[in-house]
Parts: structure tokens; C-alpha cells; sequence
């Protein structure tokens, strides 16, 4: 793998270990996680990343936090406000808790991928979810 950020990765490139490298050399720090994701840590958010080898797809995922005190209401009515509004991210609430909520980007890597795409969807997700949470919450129920 050479430094340039125009590298092509083949699709048989595209493995945690590379996005890891390549993160590194654009001075983010990213580790694979046991669960056999990679967690990046963005300037404000933590990230994670996982890769769909059958559907030659990479997924980004940040999150954020409600406020305890948070109507349910509100939270889905931010989901659904910023999702009309931001066209890059798909913002969701977890399944798992609704006091977080979810930004999300799956990038195609078939047939190869730029180094540099992997980075700007990284930084650009970080911008879209703190952008969204500063222009659009307007109930201040975000963290």
C-alpha cells in the first residue's frame, strides 16, 4: 500500500487492517475492536466502521446521546427533522436505547475504492451528525 490517499484498494484490500493503516496515515486514530469492528475516534465523535464482504460494502456509524430528560416525542421528531434535512447521513434512534441516536453512512466498494474515500466519509459523517445536532436541535435534547 503506498501513502498517497489516491491509492485504489481492489475489493480484496478492503479489510479492517487497511482502513486501520489508512486511517493512521491521515492521523485519525482507529482500532479494530474484539467484536471485529473498528472504532475511530473522530475530533469530536467515536465512530465505528464494519465491513460487509457478501454486499462489498463498508458501513460508518457515530452516535450521540439524549437528554435523561428528553420527551420521546421530541427525540423522533429530531430524527425525523434532521432526516429531511441531511442528505449524506441516515439518522435513526437505537434499537437498543431510544437515549441514543444514530448517524449511519454504507459506502460501496466494489471494484475498488480510493484510500481518500474512506477518509472523507469518515470526516464527513463526523460534520453531518454534529452539523444536524447544532442547526436542527431545537428542543436541546442532545447531549
Amino acid at each position: 500500500m503506498t501513502k498517497t490517499n489516491d491509492h485504489l484498494l481492489s475489493e480484496m484490500e478492503v479489510t479492517l487492517e487497511n482502513i486501520v493503516k489508512i486511517c493512521k496515515e491521515g492521523g485519525i486514530n482507529a482500532n479494530i475492536n474484539p467484536d471485529g469492528g473498528l472504532r475511530v475516534q473522530g475530533e469530536i465523535l467515536v465512530m465505528l466502521i464494519n465491513i460487509i464482504p457478501h454486499l462489498k460494502l463498508i458501513r460508518f456509524f457515530a452516535f450521540a446521546e439524549f437528554k435523561e430528560d428528553a420527551p420521546k416525542e421530541e427525540k423522533y421528531r429530531f430524527v425525523n427533522d434532521v432526516n429531511d434535512k441531511m442528505i449524506f447521513t441516515r439518522f435513526s434512534i437505537s434499537l437498543k436505547s431510544e437515549d441514543r441516536f444514530l448517524a449511519d453512512y454504507t459506502l460501496s466498494y466494489e471494484n475498488g475504492i480510493l484510500e481518500f474515500q474512506i477518509i472523507a466519509a469518515l470526516r464527513l459523517l463526523e460534520e453531518t451528525t454534529i452539523g444536524a445536532v447544532r442547526a436542527i436541535d431545537t428542543f436541546d435534547i442532545v447531549q
